[in-house]
């Protein structure tokens, strides 16, 4: 359950990220 919600956790700050602008590329 900790995997799935790390998971969550991490896709929800990847789409906020991408939605800020991401300026800075990987």
């Amino acid at each position: 359950m900790s995997n799935y919600i790390k998971h969550i956790l991490a896709n929800s700050l990847k789409e906020h990220h991408i939605a800020k602008g991401a300026t800075t590329t990987h």
